[in-house]
């Protein structure tokens, strides 16, 4: 069926759907960064007053989701970096230090590999994360586009 489509019949689907899927996209990294944020209020009530903690858990007795338990790792602590700061372009050396910063480095002898290896498959299999190199220094740099298909694509 749609082999036998017109462009000028396709455009206005495909129209609609690039806006559906940017609209999506939005609404995915606005819930990422609420997420963070959330996450960062209950931490610190969890460290202000540790007893709290024991109520996070349910009765299927699940993680709290303090940073310390609910730690991601791998391409999932790059992706809610990149999220948190979309269109920002981070090297490897920078997103191994907000790593490290948040307590989030990887268990590696050689931690920028991995973090390396965790933004290079991101960049194969996430449309939002983009790579590219600076024209100044020629340092491969990462960013998570939040429009998740470029403009005029």
């Amino acid at each position: 069926m749609l082999g036998q489509m017109r462009i000028e019949e396709a455009e206005p689907h495909f129209r609609s759907l690039l806006g559906e899927y940017r609209e999506v996209d939005q609404q995915y990294f606005t819930i990422m960064r609420r997420r963070e944020v959330l996450k960062k209020m209950l931490d610190g009530y969890i460290e202000l007053f540790p007893e709290l903690k024991q109520l996070t858990r349910s009765n299927s007795d699940e993680s709290p989701p303090s940073a310390t338990v609910d730690r991601p790792r791998g391409q999932e602590a790059v992706r809610r970096v990149l999220v948190e700061s979309a269109d920002h372009w981070w090297t490897i050396g920078e997103m191994v230090a907000e790593l490290k910063r948040r307590d989030w480095l990887p268990d590696s002898d050689n931690p920028a590999s991995a973090v390396r290896t965790a933004m290079e498959r991101l960049a194969g299999s996430d449309q939002g994360v983009r790579k590219g190199v600076s024209k100044s220094d020629g340092y491969i740099a990462f960013r998570y586009s939040n429009l998740g298909i470029e403009e005029g694509a």
